[in-house]
């Protein structure tokens, strides 16, 4: 749809736009997003540098599960609370009054952005807060979906490679060294070859 209106806008024709194959952006299953989850944790109660979180992590571990595996169709989706849809469906259609308002060219109905998705949530008071179907993993009462072991074998190969497992130049393995630091291990290996040179 993206796409389409996009060329509409621009006067080109139908089709011209063509999506990369390789350019999808999928959800975490609830799994995944418990897998990862955990990994934060222990990530920060190790206390290790935040400069590291985006390598390992982000563009790491993360990036590398989703793109090295698809998860079968039975596995357990991220279902959001009825209350928080109820409540993002009334600050949409907040938002969308307010676009309306200002009288700009709109592309399609923007008063779908204030409905609630029909997927059969109860959302009436003291009713069930998520979809029957969708586990909870801060319930805390053994319904955190299982981590399937591929899922967690690519989020730990891709931190591998992330962190240089396949090789790391030079440049990446002095990069977060300090000055001193670096002096410090050149001296040495100086004296050292300077001691073998010399003879007797």
């Amino acid at each position: 749809m993206l796409l389409r209106v996009f060329e509409s806008m621009l006067g080109l024709p139908a089709g011209f736009l063509v999506p990369e194959e390789r350019a999808v952006n999928r959800s975490l299953t609830a799994a995944e997003a418990e897998l990862v989850r955990l990994l934060n944790s222990e990530f920060s109660r190790r206390g290790w540098p935040h400069r590291d979180y985006a390598r390992f992590m982000r563009y790491g571990a993360v990036e590398h599960m989703k793109d090295a595996r698809m998860p079968s169709p039975d596995e357990p989706k991220i279902a959001t609370p009825a209350w928080a849809l109820a409540r993002a469906a009334e600050i949409s259609a907040e938002m969308a009054g307010r676009i309306d308002a200002l009288g700009v060219n709109i592309i399609g109905d923007i008063a779908s952005l204030g409905k609630l998705p029909a997927d059969g949530l109860d959302l009436t008071p003291g009713g069930p807060e998520r979809a029957a179907d969708g586990p909870d993993p801060a319930a805390g009462d053994g319904s955190a979906p299982m981590v399937p072991v591929e899922a967690a074998v690519r989020a730990m190969i891709g931190a591998f490679i992330a962190g240089g497992a396949g090789g790391q130049v030079a440049e990446e393995i002095v990069r977060d060294l300090d000055t001193r630091s670096l002096a410090k291990v050149l001296a040495h290996r100086c004296r050292r070859r300077v001691r073998r040179a010399l003879p007797g």
